[in-house]
């Protein structure tokens, strides 16, 4: 069985290919290669989202795609379905990391710890904040958000979560659905989005919603970037209408160099790393290794998309 990887092969993932499955034939993508231009005689594939963005033509062997994410926007999922292909997700495996990531966040900023990096000074500030007693508001309170509001517990924050209906998730103050949103966040010090890319949050945080933000919040994005308007964002900030913003997800990705993210005071830019972290690949081999028996037994994949 032949598989093809579009991510690098460390010796460890090597090891635990040769003791699950020693008779897979491991391909690594050369740096030109694209889906398009795959051998026909593929099984597997283990990619990127992008690797799958404007795909014309798939491998007349290839059974399953399993991505190393659990986002799979921009892809043709009408496509595969015609080709009779599989693609399933990386679900659960950044959920961690990107929980960590928010929390990281939020306490460099509420701690000035930006602040002291970018400044190069002894300078003492004067507006330190503590997160007990703050509002948090995690907008897609699926299995990250849960994870988010677990770590925020402790901190003594208020947690509101957005889902669709109102019943309470362990970890959370309170729930309410996206109809609401605009309401709860004058209250809000720290805004979360987690949600994925669909047609619910498409531009959702535009100048209407930026209008509602309480002048000293921090908005944090890492759902997808085509839940922001970037100009409503930029204006919001330059109009004092939220503090500050940290962003890890785009409308294009990678960000263009000129983007005006880039240089702006109040905005950090991370290159959509929430979700990597220490053993992400051995847990996403893991996933597909399994998967792989899966084809082998003729049974059901995990985390299907299509």
């Amino acid at each position: 069985m032949k598989v093809l990887t579009f991510y690098p092969t460390k010796p460890e993932i090597l090891e635990l290919i040769k003791e699950k499955h020693p008779e897979i034939e491991l391909i690594e993508a050369e740096p030109s290669q694209t889906i398009d231009n795959t051998p026909d005689d593929i099984t597997v594939i283990l990619a990127k989202t992008l690797n799958l963005k404007n795909v014309t033509h798939y491998p007349k062997s290839l059974k399953l795609i399993q991505l190393a994410s659990a986002g799979f926007d921009g892809i043709d999922l009408d496509l595969l379905k015609d080709h009779h292909i599989k693609l399933c997700n990386a679900h659960g495996v950044p959920t961690v990391g990107v929980a960590e990531y928010v929390m990281g966040a939020i306490l460099a900023k509420a701690r000035l710890l930006l602040d002291s990096v970018i400044d190069h000074s002894w300078e003492r500030f004067d507006h330190y904040q503590n997160l007990d007693g703050k509002k948090l508001l995690i907008v897609g309170a699926g299995d990250i958000g849960e994870a988010i509001a677990k770590r925020a517990e402790p901190f003594g924050v208020e947690i509101v979560g957005v889902r669709r209906s109102h019943d309470l998730k362990p970890h959370f103050t309170k729930m309410i659905t996206l109809d609401e949103l605009a309401d709860e966040l004058p209250t809000s010090d720290y805004v979360v989005n987690i949600l994925p890319s669909n047609e619910t949050s498409n531009d959702l945080f535009n100048k209407s919603l930026f209008n509602r933000f309480k002048s000293s919040a921090i908005f944090v994005n890492v759902g997808r970037g085509n839940a922001v308007v970037d100009n409503d964002l930029i204006a919001a900030l330059d109009n004092k209408q939220l503090d500050y913003a940290i962003l890890d997800v785009f409308h294009q990705e990678p960000l263009p160099e000129d983007h005006p993210f880039y240089h702006h005071p109040n905005i950090l830019v991370t290159p959509h790393i929430a979700g990597s972290s220490e053993g992400y690949l051995t847990a996403v081999w893991t996933i597909l290794l399994k998967q792989i028996d899966h084809l082998k037994d003729n049974t059901e994949f995990d985390h299907v998309i299509v």
